[in-house]
């Protein structure tokens, strides 16, 4: 996907860190730019084991409803955009197999 995308799993400011620096990696590349106002400091430990779960192609489309079902009965907020990048992603690889 892209080289900031790893399987390390590591801690949540690591995590927050590495989702900033992929926000401005797709905006210089000119890719759809899904992490756009999604503010990496409002992401939480459950975004980061989905990310992780992305990234080691373990994640499952009933983990996926489950997440963005749980994040869409709160207000809008830089979890609801982070969990669309992830759904974007995910469709994308259940596409190429």
């Amino acid at each position: 996907m892209n080289r900031f995308e790893t399987s390390e799993g590591g801690d949540l400011e690591s995590f927050r860190t590495k989702i900033a620096e992929l926000e401005k990696l797709e905006e210089e590349i000119g890719q759809t730019n899904h992490l756009q106002n999604c503010n990496p400091s409002e992401l939480e430990e459950e975004d980061r084991i989905m990310y992780d779960k992305l990234i080691r192609d373990t994640l499952t489309m009933q983990e996926l409803r489950e997440y963005q079902h749980k994040l869409r009965e709160s207000d809008p907020n830089s979890r609801s955009l982070f969990s669309n990048y992830i759904a974007n992603k995910f469709m994308i690889r259940t596409m190429k197999k």
